[in-house]
């Protein structure tokens, strides 16, 4: 018996049934998180998929149906976005390439992905899996996948400045983009915000993460972009001696993060005295209070975390010194793998062509350039 393959949105010689489109810009725009994703519905099989990360994501949904049995699926056009004030056809060409869409343009993609179906209705008929609808979805897609871009305030490798993102991390990432052709925003957040969203999210990049064993193989890794050491800072002239990790363990209390890699360390070896908060710039401040005896930080961002506070680093010392560590482009388990080579590639270039140590002289003059790629041992 003959196998039939059919689009039930669209037969051929059959007009589009039409529908009042239901959603606004406006609700686009004003769509706030909330601790489960929702839909936002338009028309015809689109809707608009808003996150807990607060990533707007356009979706197109549709159904094949083989000899009766109807199987639905979903394709993603990209995500949601505003046309800015005075966006040039350039600018606007550019955020369309990155698959960033305002409402109008994600109703052209899905009439585009209709078309495809369309046009491709005989070939359809013959397949046995909807392994290749997606493929020609992706040959008739822009190649320049969409990315969540994240990091958190954390001079030197990021921080805001004049309302933008900058910092070592910043430059070296946008230098990566520029050479892929990629236009995606960073954005900085909290930093368990960014961790969770790379951790939950496809085509999502948050940067700079430690590589540790625990976290080997929950992402993909581009770098190394830095390596340094985890270090425990205390106030000069304190008194406090250490020399082992139980030595530390026996002060009062110590300043951690919230979702940070050393956090995690520190909790496995048994530590019950640690302070965790959100922004590591609290750290600091505390420490000036006496609510804690020491933070854990980087031996090359510390200074910045005393400085951001308007604070002097000569008041402060490195008491311990913990692990030397490798930071990366963390980029989500479910992005596509050909991106991820695609970025680690142009950071070789910038590597072989002098550029990435041109970046690290200007922000980290005395780190060492890190070494080759490799996991933690811990």
């Amino acid at each position: 018996m003959g196998m039939t393959l059919e689009a039930r949105v669209a037969k051929p010689g059959m007009a589009e049934t039409r529908r009042t489109a239901i959603l606004t810009d406006t609700q686009c725009r004003t769509a706030k998180a909330k601790d489960k994703p929702y839909k936002l519905t338009d028309a015809n099989g689109l809707y608009l998929e808003v996150k807990p990360s607060d990533v707007k994501a356009w979706r197109y949904r549709f159904e094949l149906r083989n000899a009766g049995i109807a199987k639905e699926s979903t394709f993603a056009p990209g995500n949601y976005a505003t046309k800015p004030l005075g966006e040039t056809p350039e600018e606007a060409q550019a955020r369309r390439a990155g698959r960033r869409f305002a409402l109008a343009e994600a109703r052209n993609e899905r009439a585009k992905a209709r078309d495809v179906l369309r046009r491709n209705r005989r070939l359809l008929m013959n397949i046995r899996s909807l392994a290749l609808v997606f493929s020609i979805f992706a040959m008739t897609a822009v190649q320049a996948q969409s990315l969540n871009i994240l990091t958190e305030e954390d001079p030197p490798y990021s921080f805001t400045k004049d309302g933008s993102p900058t910092g070592f991390g910043v430059e070296v990432t946008r230098e990566i983009q520029k050479r892929i052709g990629s236009t995606d925003a960073i954005k900085i957040q909290p930093w368990a915000r960014v961790y969770r969203t790379v951790s939950e999210e496809p085509n999502t990049v948050a940067f700079a993460m430690s590589r540790t064993k625990e976290r080997e193989h929950l992402f993909q890794w581009v770098g190394p972009i830095v390596e340094n050491d985890w270090v425990l800072v205390g106030k000069k002239n304190a008194g406090i001696k250490i020399s082992t990790l139980e030595d530390a363990m026996k002060l009062d209390r110590i300043g951690t993060v919230r979702d940070y890699a050393w956090t995690k360390f520190l909790t496995d070896k048994g530590f019950n005295n640690l302070d965790q908060i959100t922004e590591r710039k609290q750290n600091t401040l505390k420490l000036q209070a006496d609510r804690i005896k020491a933070f854990v930080s980087a031996d090359s961002s510390y200074k910045s975390e005393i400085l951001e506070n308007k604070l002097n680093p000569n008041d402060f010392e490195i008491l311990f010194r913990m692990n030397t560590v490798q930071m990366y482009l963390a980029l989500s388990k479910n992005t596509n793998k050909e991106t991820v080579k695609k970025w680690q590639a142009a950071l070789d270039a910038m590597k072989n062509d002098g550029t990435f140590l041109t970046l690290q002289k200007k922000w980290l003059p005395d780190n060492k350039l890190p070494g080759t790629a490799k996991p933690a041992d811990f």
